[in-house]
């Protein structure tokens, strides 16, 4: 089974991040090290939260996920 962000923690929480997703990839550019910052969060924040992230502050970028549970 494909699964990531094992290695990702929840800073609020200092533990593991429980979201039904498997991996987001974010398309954004100019900047790698962006997309990968974008995309970490956006798997801390879940989808819709996430989403909502992205339209306010980086219109530019888009959220691909990948394996959502639901």
């Amino acid at each position: 089974e494909y699964f990531r962000g094992r290695h990702i923690k929840d800073a609020r929480t200092g533990g593991d991040v429980e979201k039904p997703v498997y991996s987001v990839s974010v398309i954004c550019p100019g900047s790698a090290m962006t997309a990968d910052a974008l995309s970490t969060v956006m798997f801390i924040y879940g989808r819709e939260k996430g989403e909502a992230f992205l339209k306010a502050y980086y219109p530019f970028a888009k959220a691909v996920w990948i394996g959502s549970k639901h």
